[in-house]
């Protein structure tokens, strides 16, 4: 069973695994942090759509296009 789920559908304030990162953007995020492997959890909504990633210590923005292409799971 596939239990992967897009970033934007994903709950607030529950641990999530990053399983999914497109080609297109990998070194990019990998350099902010969001490779798969990372545990991270949805913060806050921000209006727009967008999202604000806990990972660790961090806090990053993401938008809507981005957080529909990322894949994660429940840890």
């Amino acid at each position: 069973m596939d239990d992967r789920i897009a970033l934007l559908s994903a709950p607030l304030s529950v641990p999530l695994t990053l399983v999914e990162v497109p080609d297109v953007m990998r070194a990019r995020l990998a350099s902010l942090g969001l490779r798969p492997g990372a545990q991270l959890t949805l913060a806050q909504r921000t209006t727009g759509g967008g999202r604000v990633v806990a990972l660790g210590s961090s806090r990053l923005a993401l938008g809507e296009t981005l957080l529909r292409q990322l894949r994660v799971v429940v840890a």
